[in-house]
């Protein structure tokens, strides 16, 4: 909020109010988890938000973070945002402590054949956007990335297009009608057990 002062005579002023965004938003919509509870391994529990995580088997909560304890494809999901458009971030820290990992987020998940998924790969130095579909993997993009130790994955989708953002910078831009109905997210990882995912947020359009 902006409030003018104009004194008679004086010199005008303006009081500036900042006020959170998150206070207008519809929490019936929104998932999200801090991570911020005891230590366990192969269990994500339920999150922030009260939501449960499911196929998380093969993550750990460490020091207030989510972090996959094997290296194959791993891709827990949080709940249900009954809305197929959608925005899911995540926060990547310690990247550099390996050389190959994928991260980054799941969306518009009906199960482990149908989804799509945006991640940083670091052996690739791409940021890529592929869908699965009946179990067929297909690249839709994959701009060049220039690996980072710290990382902020941002996917904005609505109706057929589909945006992802790095450090709040938009790199993918995409129209793509696939699995347009499906309202789960989740996290993605392969090739790595010492990323940390931070700060995971999904809220329904």
């Amino acid at each position: 909020g902006i409030k003018p002062d104009l004194p008679p005579g004086g010199t005008p002023h303006s009081t500036i109010t900042l006020i959170p965004s998150y206070l207008y938003r519809n929490l019936d919509k929104i998932i999200f988890d801090l991570f911020t509870r005891a230590n366990a391994v192969g269990d994500l529990s339920t999150s922030t938000s009260g939501h449960t995580w499911a196929g998380d088997g093969n993550f750990d909560i460490a020091s207030n973070t989510a972090r996959p304890n094997a290296v194959a494809l791993q891709i827990p999901t949080l709940g249900d945002l009954a809305s197929a458009d959608c925005v899911v971030e995540v926060s990547l820290s310690n990247m550099s402590a390996d050389t190959d990992e994928e991260v980054g987020v799941i969306y518009r998940y009906a199960d482990t054949s149908n989804y799509w998924r945006a991640y940083l790969d670091d052996g690739s130095n791409e940021v890529i956007l592929e869908k699965v579909v009946a179990g067929v993997v297909t690249e839709v993009a994959s701009p060049a990335w220039t690996p980072t130790d710290t990382a902020e994955l941002k996917v904005l989708c609505q109706a057929n297009r589909h945006r992802v953002y790095v450090d709040r910078k938009l790199v993918i831009d995409q129209t793509d009608a696939a699995l347009n109905t499906d309202t789960k997210v989740g996290l993605f990882a392969r090739s790595t057990t010492v990323v940390d995912f931070d700060d995971f947020y999904a809220q329904a359009l």
